[in-house]
């Protein structure tokens, strides 16, 4: 099957700051719509008209003000600072109460993204801050995820959560099958801080392996984050909801010229066991990639969406 290269020093195309901060402030196309845009989850004003305080492990504390459905303003302290308004988006998840959410922080330098998972039952929150300039020595266009773990202030006077949202290794050895429209993807789960993807859209079965963890959000719920090192070394990361097989998540990446930052939905995925993978590869090499999603369920005729974006 092919492969990208181990070392992609060797071969990806070398990025400057300078390319960095023209494709974050000249961007040519809008990067909230660029990508995935058909098959884009609707938005939520769950937040409209609400402030909070966004209160972490650590001691840090962030204040929001959430304007309308995709406007809101966060605090910037010290001299310069003020309120920061930005364009955001919120999703509602397919497990109830529970709401994916992003935006840029906008004019940063270097380019960055804050997403986060909010518990409306338990007040609980995961942010991750993603930010651009290279990551374990690799490429200036990789992002470095950093997780934050505390619980929302809504000034109401409830008390705090006694624990909050924690990595897991709870999906490691577990392998499950997305699908959107008529394309899909394997995701094998294979280690703590690794999974193997395996795309099924026309390329002969593409399999890369990239880092990637889980974070537990709820019981068989979880925040799923990986990096593209397949590709430019943008980030990916959803909701995944095992009880409903269903996620929304986003992508954020800058690059020469050009800036992703957009949300997608997975419509359906699959657990499957080994006897399962054995069917796969069997048909997958007698029949191709498309005979073997058939085998795995896959209704090829089913265009629910126009995908436009790996």
């Amino acid at each position: 099957m092919p492969r990208y290269p181990l070392d992609r020093r060797e071969w990806a195309g070398k990025v400057v700051s300078r390319d960095l901060m023209e494709g974050a402030m000249k961007c040519a196309v809008d990067p909230y719509k660029h990508g995935m845009s058909l098959n884009h989850p609707p938005f939520s004003d769950v937040f409209a008209g609400k402030t909070c305080t966004f209160v972490f492990s650590d001691g840090a504390r962030l204040e929001y003000k959430f304007i309308d459905q995709n406007k809101l303003a966060w605090y910037l302290p010290g001299v310069g600072g003020g309120w920061q308004e930005v364009y955001y988006e919120c999703y509602e998840t397919s497990a109830p109460n529970l709401y994916f959410m992003f935006h840029e922080k906008v004019e940063a330098m270097p380019p960055a993204a804050r997403v986060f998972a909010i518990d409306m039952d338990n007040n609980k929150i995961t942010m991750l801050y993603n930010c651009q300039g290279g990551d374990e020595d690799y490429e200036m266009t990789d992002v470095s995820i950093t997780p934050y773990f505390g619980y929302v202030d809504w000034h109401d006077g409830a008390e705090p959560p006694e624990s909050f949202h924690a990595y897991t290794t709870e999906m490691v050895r577990k392998v499950v099958m997305w699908r959107v429209n008529t394309w899909c993807l394997i995701h094998y789960y294979t280690s703590k801080h690794f999974f193997t993807n395996q795309v099924m859209i026309g390329q002969d079965g593409l399999l890369a392996s990239e880092p990637g963890r889980h974070i537990k959000l709820r019981n068989n719920v979880y925040l799923f984050h990986w990096l593209e090192v397949s590709g430019p070394g943008g980030l990916g990361c959803d909701v995944m909801d095992f009880d409903r097989m269903k996620g929304v998540g986003m992508f954020y990446g800058v690059g020469p010229g050009s800036k992703v930052c957009n949300g997608f939905q997975r419509e359906d995925g699959k657990f499957l066991s080994k006897g399962d993978l054995l069917v796969f590869e069997k048909v997958f090499e007698k029949k191709g990639e498309r005979a073997a999603m058939e085998a795995m369920g896959v209704n090829l005729s089913d265009h629910t969406t126009n995908l436009i974006h790996i």
